[in-house]
């Protein structure tokens, strides 16, 4: 998953340059488990903030990934916990085929849907957020850097004691 949100950091710096100072991304994903299984899981989406200093940035992303986090939980419900759901789907993309076939190919077939659907049951519970990672963007590192230096000139000539004229 660090790969996802590393690829969507370079996006980010690259499609969006001189926005903002400090990007942040986090990933949002759902764990649901079968019963007497173990939790699984799932990765939903990747979120994205910029702003000019981290906090915003990361309030930004926060704000993002909560109603992501509503949408996780909306597709575990459908995918997990809607097993006529899941059975009528997969019906109606195969409808076509069912009307070609004997009685006891569509038999083997609507058996095969159904076992492929109750495997896909359980209980889905609360999405998951990651941490939160944040990068300066390389042209506001740049600009601090040259104001330290000219903040660090400054400076050294205000050190040297001014020459009097004789």
């Amino acid at each position: 998953m660090d790969k996802y949100l590393l690829a969507l950091m370079i996006f980010t710096f690259t499609a969006l340059p001189g926005l903002a100072d400090f990007s942040c991304v986090a990933s949002v994903s759902y764990q649901w488990k079968k019963e007497g299984g173990e939790p699984q899981s799932v990765f939903f989406i990747n979120v994205a903030g910029n702003a000019a200093d981290m906090e915003a940035a990361k309030v930004q992303v926060s704000r993002l990934a909560d109603s992501e986090k509503v949408r996780a939980r909306d597709a575990c419900m459908r995918q997990h916990e809607n097993l006529s759901g899941c059975i009528s789907a997969k019906f109606a993309a195969e409808s076509s085929l069912l009307a070609k076939l004997g009685f006891s190919a569509r038999k083997s077939l609507e058996e095969a849907i159904n076992a492929d659907c109750k495997s896909q049951q359980g209980q889905c519970l609360e999405p998951v957020v990651s941490e939160i990672k944040c990068l300066q963007t390389e042209e506001a590192k740049e600009e601090g850097q040259d104001q330290a230096s000219k903040k660090g000139k400054e400076e050294s000539s205000s050190d040297t004691p001014a020459k009097k004229g004789k």
